[in-house]
């Protein structure tokens, strides 16, 4: 029965090694299948990892080449900038010196008009003379005019009060101005529009008048009382008028010099501007970036505003201080000179504002010449706005002849 058994069971046993010994060989095949597939597969990822990073450097060593080429237009616009900088502050320097030479002569040609206009205007009254001898003669009646050491002929006006001086004005048009209506109307004889009578000769006067006169008056007596309390300033002023002109009148060559003076004039109407707004009126509608300004509408520019912000003249702006405008109103407002506009701006800029500074200085150099000046004790500082600008009570300072 074992010999049936072993017979039976050895064959079966047999067969089954044999197919595992197959399974195994199967097993192997697959494996070795996968395997070759990953390492093909690996291979593959492998160069195309190459090429990524490949790639990449070609990215990065374009990247660094415009890199590179970004800085050295960089630098090259670096060399340029400075180039251009050193010529723009030497083009500035230039415009200055030509600015100031410009204002000299400016000033220089604005005080021999002035002269040549007087001698003309003497001249024509010594030829209408006998027309004119009531108006003079009234004149002198009045005590407006007294003669004085000038030339032949020449006169000058001293003004006992305002209102002599109106009536004086009234009197004196029609012998001053006669040669403009004469030169008008000669030249639009064809056209009646351009025709001016003496009466519109006399409106004008009456404007030049009020417009003209009380703002000098008031910038010489603001003036004069910032110099009273800066005694430094007046000394410097003093100094430089007696070096130009030492005791003799003020001449004309020597007004784009006064430059002391010229910064203290800036300084008081910064301080104290006569009109302390500009008033505009738009006569269409106005669009200025996103404000729209309908038509008929009365702008107020406040002029005393803008002279005492503190964005433009620094936190000292409340204080006396003429050396601001030592290099120029445009230095002196940081590039912005229409935030300075005692004499208004643009096309409507007074026309009257060289010859109102001249006379400021005039006078005040002839004030410097012969007299010292301190505040007095009953002076109660109280500026107020009645049409100008204008102290209250009065201003009073003590007098101390040289």
């Amino acid at each position: 029965m074992l010999i049936d058994f072993l017979k039976h069971v050895l064959p079966h046993h047999k067969r089954q090694q044999t197919a595992v010994s197959y399974d195994d060989a199967a097993t192997c095949i697959a494996f070795q299948k996968a395997i070759d597939e990953v390492q093909q597969h690996g291979e593959e990822m492998l160069m195309q990892n190459m090429k990524l990073k490949e790639e990449k450097l070609k990215v990065k060593k374009d990247l660094f080449m415009s890199l590179s080429d970004s800085l050295k237009q960089n630098h090259a616009l670096l060399v340029s900038n400075k180039v251009y900088r050193d010529l723009l502050d030497e083009y500035r320097k230039k415009e200055k010196d030509l600015s100031g030479r410009c204002e000299e002569m400016s000033n220089a040609l604005q005080w021999r008009e002035s002269e040549l206009n007087a001698k003309e205007y003497d001249l024509n009254d010594v030829r209408s003379e006998n027309h004119d001898t009531r108006g003079k003669y009234a004149a002198h009646k009045l005590g407006v005019f007294e003669q004085v050491d000038q030339e032949p002929g020449i006169v000058s006006l001293v003004f006992i009060t305002p209102y002599l001086r109106m009536v004086a004005l009234l009197l004196v048009v029609p012998m001053r101005f006669r040669i403009m209506v004469r030169t008008r109307t000669a030249t639009h004889d064809s056209d009646e529009r351009y025709h001016l009578s003496i009466q519109d000769i006399i409106d004008e006067c009456k404007t030049f008048y009020v417009s003209g006169d009380a703002t000098t008056s008031l910038l010489l007596s603001w003036a004069v009382l910032l110099l009273s309390i800066h005694k430094e300033w007046q000394e410097k002023a003093r100094d430089e008028v007696f070096e130009l002109f030492g005791k003799e009148h003020p001449r004309s060559d020597g007004m784009g010099k006064l430059k002391m003076i010229g910064m203290i004039i800036n300084e008081t109407l910064r301080l104290y501007p006569p009109g302390i707004a500009v008033i505009r009126k738009n006569e269409r509608e106005v669009k200025f970036r996103n404000l729209t300004i309908p038509a008929n509408v009365n702008l107020h520019i406040p002029v005393l505003a803008l002279h005492h912000d503190r964005k433009i003249w620094g936190e000292d702006a409340h204080l006396f201080k003429p050396e601001r405008f030592l290099e120029g109103i445009s230095k002196a407002t940081k590039n912005n000179p229409s935030a300075y506009m005692p004499f208004g701006f643009g096309p409507r800029n007074c026309v009257g504002s060289n010859f109102a500074i001249n006379t400021a200085k005039v006078t005040l150099a002839m004030i410097l010449q012969r007299y010292r000046f301190i505040p007095s004790p009953s002076y109660i500082h109280s500026p107020v706005h009645v049409v100008l600008l204008i102290p209250k009570n009065g201003l009073q300072v003590m007098l101390h002849a040289l």
